[in-house]
């Protein structure tokens, strides 16, 4: 198993990304920020299909600006 993390995890290719990560037993962690030039609710419909799924966890916030230990590095 490997710890992952994939940004714009709730965009249609990282969400993509993150259900092939899963389905061969990674951990994942999504990060995405929700940019204004996306609509939320196509983004919130893609990560509603990963949230609750053993091995996700997902974290809102912007990569520059989030400290390491927010989205979970060691």
């Amino acid at each position: 198993m490997n710890k992952v993390l994939v940004t714009g995890a709730a965009g249609f290719i990282g969400s993509h990304l993150c259900e092939a990560l899963l389905a061969r037993g990674d951990e994942v962690v999504g990060v995405d920020c929700f940019t204004d030039y996306y609509p939320r609710f196509l983004k919130q419909r893609n990560l509603d299909l990963l949230l609750g799924q053993p091995g996700f966890r997902f974290v809102e916030g912007d990569l520059q600006k989030a400290r390491a230990r927010e989205i979970g590095a060691q």
